[in-house]
């Protein structure tokens, strides 16, 4: 079980379609070795929906998935971020690596959502941490952890990243 100031989904999905702040969710510490402490609480979250097609023929999710739905999760984020839809034509950060690490699996009548922060802003690059939560066991199935850079798709070449992503990160994460 997720600790107290969680949300239900109900306020989950109206967060989603409105942009209204939520309480922040602090992902419970892990049994499992392996799982990295998360990162302070997640302003960013979203109920995912397993499909039947997701499953593998083990039973469980399948991989490829996973990453799907981390972008999923990515994509909901900046929408959220930057108040407003994405525009292909002006986006000014692209993924330049992404590292997932699987710790559960997770089974077609999961209650899952994925969890998205921004950890780091450097100079020319943004660094995120996600997880894929049970909401019903506080379980963390997968983490990952990307990388954008900042590029600028008129003249295709890497820039540092802007002032106004910079700002609406910073804002939002409650960063210093």
């Amino acid at each position: 079980m997720l600790n107290s100031i969680d949300a239900p989904a109900s306020i989950t999905l109206q967060y989603i379609k409105t942009n209204k702040a939520v309480t922040p969710i602090e992902i419970p510490k892990s049994d499992n070795p392996r799982v990295p402490d998360p990162c302070g609480p997640y302003r960013h979250y979203m109920p995912l929906q397993i499909r039947f097609t997701d499953i593998d023929m083990l039973g469980h999710l399948n991989n490829a998935i996973f990453v799907n739905f981390f972008d999923m999760g990515k994509t909901n984020y900046f929408s959220t971020v930057l108040k407003g839809p994405l525009s292909w034509d002006t986006i000014s950060l692209v993924i330049v690596n992404i590292n997932c690490s699987f710790f559960a699996p997770v089974y077609f009548t999961d209650k899952v959502e994925v969890y998205t922060k921004t950890v780091e802003i450097g100079e020319r690059s943004v660094t995120m941490d996600q997880r894929i939560v049970n909401t019903e066991t506080g379980v963390t199935h997968a983490m990952c952890r990307t990388v954008l850079a900042g590029f600028d798709i008129q003249n295709h070449c890497g820039i540092p990243v802007t002032d106004e992503w910079r700002r609406m990160i910073t804002q939002f994460e409650q960063m210093k």
